[in-house]
């Protein structure tokens, strides 16, 4: 099972960022909770209308087993996105 909680922000035409916090699990397993934290992305159009790069990162505390403790864990990454399947003048929407 897993649980998020996004909220997203508009920023000017070309961009927008989600923050999102959240958790998963397993029942009856013997670590129940094995992952929560929170994380940010940051997603803006490129130089064409079908081209997006993003930046997120994320803090997380998993946990396998048991007898594991709990340590922070960070991530950072890069991205690019394109979008495929539509006519160029559909674009016009996403301004």
């Amino acid at each position: 099972w897993w649980s998020n909680i996004n909220l997203f922000q508009h920023i000017g035409k070309e961009g927008g960022i989600v923050y999102t916090v959240g958790i998963s699990g397993e029942t009856e397993a013997p670590v129940e909770i094995k992952n929560y934290g929170a994380g940010a992305l940051y997603r803006r159009q490129l130089f064409r209308k079908w081209l997006f790069g993003f930046v997120m990162s994320s803090l997380k505390w998993p946990q396998d087993e048991p007898e594991d403790e709990r340590k922070a864990v960070f991530g950072l990454g890069l991205g690019i996105e394109m979008r495929f399947g539509q006519r160029p003048e559909d674009f016009e929407a996403i301004k």
